[in-house]
């Protein structure tokens, strides 16, 4: 499977999307912004990230210059309506640390045409003593910088790298699966979606990463010697922000032995109201195991899990590689090292011995 244009594909609704947005933004961006808000900068490195990507696919700039009437505008091109947002974009980049390659390119460029302490401004037509040149034409010099280097052999090389560690990483999960199917016949798959809901009192998009983080980490920790989580063989979560409602969030999928367990509902419930509980009624939880025959027309990937059952277990493994697909760098990270994805101890490291007949590949 060829794991970048899949990831390119993906944008192609965000580019689609890209006026309606523009509006959001707009409206976001006329308030004062705190660049220091956990909630901005999640959001606005998500809005430079489609940003990029549109540069990557198009060979446009901004402003169409009359050339004989310097600072006079002729058209104005679909990027001129991002001139508005790139002071705050800028401010972002250099609170935040950490980011997307994507994301990346805009500093990298700033940076080769000594714009650090360039401030654009509104109004295109202005021109510039530093540069002597309308700061639409600079915003232009920008637009190919950003351009050129997206399309560069290194650049190319350093996402083709990233696409190789998601599928390493996807492989990695897949045989984890693969050890937990090998010690145990039978399983019940739990899918429960870890959030934090919004109330009149409290906004979920302004918890932060490191709450978040210690919220989940308890709740992990708590499982060894809870009844809640008994039988629990195995687990796999993942980090995700969604922007616009609920904030930072985990999908979470737990692996039970299926000898004693009856209802894989019910216990995906528990697993939810425990969450609950560990974030003082501030979490929620979305159950995937409850009424899971309204998904059956998209692949049902929860419930119970036989060594045999191939159907379900080829759904289980494109839930994965959407967890590995899916772009997950627009959350920003104030360190390299903070994991997006976990999952628990393979068995093999923890059963000694035959544990019983050896069985035939799963997915083959």
């Amino acid at each position: 499977m060829d794991l970048i244009h899949q990831d390119t594909e993906s944008f192609s609704y965000l580019y689609k999307k890209m006026h309606e947005d523009d509006k959001e933004i707009h409206a976001l961006m006329q308030e004062p912004l705190d660049i220091f808000s956990e909630e901005v900068r999640a959001s606005t490195l998500y809005e430079i990230e489609v940003f990029i990507r549109q540069i990557l696919n198009t060979e446009e700039v901004a402003f169409i210059f009359d050339r004989d009437s310097p600072g006079v505008i002729k058209r104005h091109l679909e990027f001129s309506s991002k001139l508005q947002f790139i002071d705050t974009f800028l401010d972002t980049c250099f609170v935040s640390s950490h980011y997307s390659l994507y994301v990346g390119l805009l500093p990298m460029a700033v940076k080769k045409l000594n714009l650090s302490l360039f401030n654009f401004g509104k109004h295109p037509e202005v021109i510039r003593e530093d540069f002597q040149e309308p700061v639409g034409e600079t915003f232009n010099r920008l637009i190919r910088e950003i351009r050129n280097t997206g399309r560069s052999k290194k650049f190319r090389q350093s996402v083709y790298s990233a696409s190789n560690n998601i599928k390493r990483g996807y492989q990695e999960y897949t045989e984890y699966i693969n050890d937990l199917q090998d010690a145990y016949s039978r399983m019940l798959v739990l899918r429960v979606d870890c959030h934090f809901k919004p109330t009149k009192k409290h906004d979920p998009k302004k918890v932060s990463l490191d709450e978040a983080r210690i919220l989940f980490k308890k709740f992990l920790n708590n499982k060894r010697k809870n009844k809640i989580f008994k039988g629990t063989v195995g687990y796999i979560w993942k980090l995700q922000y969604g922007r616009k409602k609920t904030g930072i969030h985990f999908h979470t999928f737990f692996f039970l032995n299926n000898r004693t367990e009856t209802s894989d509902a019910y216990r995906a419930k528990r697993i939810g109201e425990y969450w609950q509980k560990i974030t003082d009624g501030k979490g929620g939880y979305h159950n995937s195991n409850y009424k899971k025959e309204r998904f059956a027309d998209i692949g049902i990937s929860v419930g119970r899990l036989s060594h045999f059952d191939v159907e379900m277990r080829r759904n289980l493994d494109r839930n994965l590689l959407y967890f590995f697909t899916k772009d997950q760098m627009l959350l920003e990270k104030p360190s390299k090292k903070i994991r997006t994805t976990g999952r628990g101890a393979s068995p093999r490291n923890r059963i000694k011995g035959n544990s019983g007949r050896p069985r035939t590949t799963h997915t083959n």
